[in-house]
């Protein structure tokens, strides 16, 4: 699937937006990303 300038740049956004810090360690989520992007 190709994507535009604007739809790669909210990937990455939403990406580390919906980064997540347990015990000192942030991790992140490619599903909630594409969930969000839907």
């Amino acid at each position: 699937m190709v994507y535009t300038l604007e739809q790669k740049t909210f990937l990455v956004e939403s990406y580390f937006r919906n980064g997540t810090k347990v015990d000192g360690v942030w991790t992140y989520s490619v599903q909630n990303c594409m969930e969000e992007f839907r």
